[in-house]
């Protein structure tokens, strides 16, 4: 199981998600759907250490990059983190997320190479967002 899990099939998974990402971010509607579903999902499980706890800002970046509120975003960075959020989304995935307590591993895994992936740009949202609500 363990090879299952590592950060390198957890980040061949993310990029296995990149070409239905690209398709996701071309159709305003699909990526709202995806957005609204990642945000609901959310709210029915507790944050599963610290790969999870970054889906918000995936969503939140992803939504500021859709709006054209924020397009510092690198285009790879955004599929990146679209591809995490339909994997999260996908209930049967390397590990079925309905598999008690190893059901969200798989999904941390890839979220959080996600954020390895993109660290660097997704601090530089951080800092526009927390500039933003300062402005507000």
């Amino acid at each position: 199981m363990s090879d299952e899990l590592n950060l390198d099939s957890a980040k061949s998974v993310l990029e296995s998600g990149f070409e239905e990402a690209k398709k996701v971010i071309a159709d305003d509607g699909k990526l709202e759907e995806l957005l609204q579903s990642a945000e609901g999902k959310l709210k029915g499980i507790p944050v599963l250490g610290e790969g999870l706890s970054h889906i918000p800002l995936f969503v939140s970046m992803v939504r500021s990059w859709a709006c054209k509120e924020y397009t510092e975003a690198p285009f790879m960075d955004i599929v990146a983190a679209v591809s995490a959020i339909m994997y999260w989304l996908k209930e049967d995935d390397l590990v079925n997320d309905k598999t008690p307590l190893l059901g969200r591993v798989d999904d941390a895994a890839v979220c959080m190479a996600c954020y390895l992936l993109s660290k660097g740009d997704l601090d530089k949202y951080e800092q526009w967002r927390s500039t933003k609500k300062l402005e507000a």
